[in-house]
C-alpha cells in the first residue's frame, strides 16, 4: 500500500493511503490532534532516495536525512553505484492531489 502526505486544515500533515483518499472522504486522522481533520492538499514534493545507475528509488516524505542514508546504505550494498538524494516530485502524489480537487470540486 502506498502513501502519501496529506495537508490538513489545521496545519499538520500526516500520512494518508491513497485507498483513504480514494475511497473515504476528504477528512484522514491526524496523530497531532488526535481526530479525523479535513485534507485540503496533498504534499507533491518530498525527498527520495535514487540511482543513476539503476531503477532504486524510495521516497521519505519530508525526512532529508533519511533519504541520505538510504542513498548511502545503497552505495554501500552496491559500491559502483551512483546514488543520491533530492526533493522531487512524487507520481502517486500527484493521482492523489487530483483525487482530492476532483472531490473539493476546485484547484487547490
Amino acid at each position: 500500500m502506498s502513501y502519501v502526505l496529506a495537508k490538513m486544515k489545521c496545519g499538520h500533515t500526516a500520512d494518508a493511503s491513497i485507498a483513504e483518499v480514494a475511497i473515504l472522504s476528504t477528512f484522514c486522522y491526524d496523530p497531532e490532534c488526535r481526530r479525523p481533520r479535513e485534507i485540503i492538499s496533498i504534499v507533491t514534493l518530498e525527498w527520495h532516495a535514487f540511482c543513476y545507475d539503476c531503477n532504486y528509488k524510495r521516497y521519505f516524505g519530508n525526512n532529508a536525512q533519511a533519504a541520505q542514508d538510504a542513498s548511502v546504505r545503497h552505495y554501500r550494498k552496491n559500491n559502483a553505484h551512483r546514488p543520491g538524494a533530492k526533493m522531487g516530485t512524487r507520481p502517486d502524489s500527484i493521482k492523489a492531489q487530483q483525487m482530492v480537487t476532483k472531490r473539493l470540486g476546485v484547484a487547490r
